[in-house]
């Protein structure tokens, strides 16, 4: 299943096999869906809107579980499940973060304040038991924080290093307790979860803003996409250049995505257009993926790294195979604006999608 998200303020749901939309639009949200996820299980959805509400979603059939989760004085940007689907967070344009009870819909403690901006990521770390944000904005922000996943208490003071607004982060998925940011200054930076220290210098490639970063499922690659129309491939253990940089966008980078199996990268960009990228080495595997009429602004690979799908400005989505290249399909339309995200259930058999 995969899910989408767009700008028409509606959750789409989709066969993963067919490429069939499974019933209507879900509709709900009174504005923007900027952001959904599956539970780890498959059988919740969230997603956040600038309505600035959460609405929780039966992840089977669609349909809405319970009144929509208020706490948020601005719109919700970021949504994430803790590993064991328990807890959700989310992080809003009020500067705030609010941790919930996945169960009841009930909002764990008050709103997690230490940002001064609008927090545009977060994540859990493998483990669940810490939760990590960033900012972007226009401010001097420029800074990470921790939280404690039960408590919402922050751990130690923000983090800072980099000499602009921080735009996209990850947790090492390996347990080795590494986070890695990107942000406007044109570079990448290591820090250790656990002190909040950075860990050596920031890592420097990119000739302008770090867009999207992603760890490969092993936490032993990182690569980045920029708006210098290039991807870059990471040791993340030392930080040095593993391939860089990688060409075959002629426009900027809006998103990259690691297959689950590590083998192949997946980066979509502002050409129209997705390419793919071999997982170790970093070197191009065919030619650009063409099919979009418009910036491709989300990917994600099924479990089983067999499918990539792509949600576009085009309003619609677009499902490949990863082995050939070739368009499973017709467009999968049912958005009538932007879609802004997309997923793939846990058991790869529902993709769901969200607009604007």
């Amino acid at each position: 299943m995969i899910v989408s998200g767009s700008n028409d303020k509606t959750l789409c749901l989709w066969d993963a096999n067919s490429g069939a939309a499974i019933g209507e639009p879900l509709n709900g949200h009174s504005h923007w869906v900027n952001c959904v996820a599956f539970s780890p299980d498959g059988s919740i959805i969230v997603s956040g809107s600038a309505d600035n509400t959460l609405r929780l979603w039966d992840g089977k059939c669609g349909t809405t579980i319970r009144e929509p989760l208020n706490g948020h004085s601005a719109g919700i940007w970021c949504v994430a499940f803790s590993p064991d689907g328990s807890k959700i967070v989310s992080g809003s344009m009020n500067s705030t973060l609010c941790l919930w009870n996945t169960k009841s819909g009930e909002a764990i403690g008050e709103p997690l304040k230490g940002h001064s901006d609008w927090v545009m990521n977060v994540a859990f770390s493998p483990d669940g038991s810490m939760i990590i944000s960033k900012v972007v904005s226009g401010s001097n922000d420029k800074s990470l924080c921790l939280w404690d996943a039960n408590s919402g208490a922050a751990i130690g003071k923000p983090m800072k290093r980099h000499n602009g607004p921080i735009i996209c982060i990850a947790f090492s998925p390996d347990g080795s307790q590494i986070i890695v940011s990107g942000s406007w200054d044109n570079t990448l930076c290591l820090w250790d979860a656990k002190s909040g220290a950075a860990l050596g210098e920031p890592l420097r490639g990119h000739s302008n803003w770090v867009i999207c970063i992603a760890f490969s499922p092993d936490g032993l690659n990182i690569v980045s996409g920029s708006l210098d129309e290039t991807l870059f491939l990471w040791d993340a253990k030392s930080g040095i250049v593993i391939r860089g940089p990688m060409r075959g966008h002629s426009d900027q980078i809006t998103c990259v995505a690691f297959s689950p199996d590590g083998s192949i990268i997946a980066s979509g960009s502002a050409d129209n257009t997705i390419c793919l990228w071999d997982g170790k080495c970093g070197v191009a595997i065919g030619g650009p993926l063409k099919g979009h009429s418009a910036e491709v602004n989300c990917i994600a690979f099924s479990p089983d790294s067999s499918l990539i799908v792509s949600g576009s400005k085009d309003n619609t989505l677009f499902l490949w195979d990863v082995k050939s290249g070739q368009i499973i399909a017709e467009p999968l339309m049912g958005h009538n604006n932007w879609v802004n995200c997309v997923t793939f259930s846990a058991d790869g058999l529902v993709i769901i999608s969200g607009s604007s």
